[in-house]
C-alpha cells in the first residue's frame, strides 16, 4: 500500500518565488463534478493506487452521508461517529460498550445517505433484530425494530424511505426493501456467487442509489484461484445485478464503501481508515 502523508507548496519550501497576478482569462475549463459511470456499460470506476490515510483510528464498517458530511463506523470500543475524514468519537445511544457483556451491542452500523438515521443489528443475550435509530438532541434513540430475518452481515443501506439492503444468512446474500416505518419485504431472489460470475462472494456494500455495489470476490482461471475487489451495477432497483467486473488497483477488503458519486472508495486496515481517489 502507498500512503500519502502530506505535501508542500513551492512558496513554503522556498523553491521558487510567487507573485499575485490576476489572470486575464481562464486557461482551462472548470473540472466537472464526479459522477458514477452509467449502468449497463460494464465499465467500473478506476481508482488511484495511492491510498490517502484519513482517520488514524482502528475504525471499520465506515459509511458516510454527503448530505450532512458525517460518518459512522465500528471500533473496538463500540460505534463511533464524526465529520467525514476526521476524528471519530463514541456515538451516544448506539449500543453499549463491548466490555459490558450484559449490554445490547449495535453491530454493522450504517448511516443513511440522508444522514438522519442509523441502521444496524442490535444484539443482546435475548436475541438480535434490525434497528433504526434517529437523533434526539445529542443522543441516538432506537425508533424502529424490524422483524427482518438476520444473518452474519448487513450491507450499507440505500436512500429512503424504502431502503434496500443485503443480509447474509450463512448460505446466500438476500436483498430486502425495508420501509423506515417498519415493514420489510424480500424483493429479489438470493444471490449466489455464480450469479455474478464468481466462485466466491464477499460482503457487498451498496451506493446510496442502490444501483451499484462493491465487494471482494474470487474467481478460478486455469486452475488458479484469484481474489480481487469487484463492482456490479443494475439499471434500477427492481433489476438483478449484472456480472461483476474487477476493480483494478483496489486492495481486497470487506465492507469497502463507495461514495454515491463514485469519487472515493473507503477501506479499513492497519488500524486506520484510507480512501482511494477516482482517476
Amino acid at each position: 500500500m502507498v500512503l500519502v502523508l502530506g505535501a508542500g507548496c513551492n512558496q513554503v519550501l522556498g523553491l521558487s518565488s510567487t507573485q499575485v497576478i490576476d489572470a486575464g482569462f481562464y486557461d482551462a475549463q472548470i473540472d466537472a463534478p464526479f459522477a458514477c459511470p452509467p449502468t449497463g456499460t460494464g465499465m467500473p470506476p478506476r481508482f488511484s493506487r495511492l491510498l490517502h490515510q484519513v482517520v488514524v483510528q482502528p475504525v471499520f464498517e465506515y459509511t458516510t452521508s454527503s448530505a450532512t458530511m458525517r460518518a459512522v463506523a465500528q471500533s473496538p470500543s463500540g460505534v463511533v461517529e464524526g465529520p467525514i475524514d476526521d476524528v471519530m468519537t463514541p456515538a451516544t445511544g448506539l449500543g453499549g460498550s463491548p466490555a459490558c457483556l450484559a449490554c445490547a451491542q449495535l453491530v454493522f452500523p450504517r448511516l443513511t445517505p440522508e444522514g438522519d438515521g442509523v441502521y444496524g443489528v442490535l444484539s443482546s443475550m435475548f436475541g438480535a433484530h434490525l434497528a433504526l435509530y434517529r437523533r434526539a438532541a445529542n443522543e441516538w434513540m432506537e425508533v424502529q425494530a424490524f422483524g427482518t430475518p438476520l444473518g452474519s452481515f448487513l450491507s450499507s443501506v440505500t436512500r429512503g424511505p424504502t431502503r434496500h439492503l443485503m443480509i447474509y444468512d450463512g448460505v446466500a446474500f438476500h436483498e430486502y426493501a425495508v420501509d423506515d416505518g417498519g415493514g420489510s419485504t424480500e424483493v429479489l431472489p438470493a444471490y449466489q456467487p455464480g450469479d455474478l460470475g464468481l466462485f466466491n462472494l464477499g460482503n457487498p456494500m451498496f451506493t446510496a442509489d442502490g444501483l451499484r455495489m462493491v465487494f471482494p470476490g474470487t474467481v478460478v482461471r486455469d486452475g488458479t484461484t484469484t481474489t480481487e475487489m469487484y463492482y456490479a451495477d443494475r439499471p434500477d432497483l427492481a433489476a438483478r445485478f449484472t456480472t461483476a467486473t474487477a476493480l483494478v488497483d483496489v486492495p481486497v477488503v470487506d465492507s469497502a464503501y463507495l461514495t454515491e458519486d463514485c469519487s472515493r472508495i473507503y477501506i479499513s486496515g492497519l488500524g486506520s481508515l484510507f480512501y482511494a481517489q477516482r482517476l
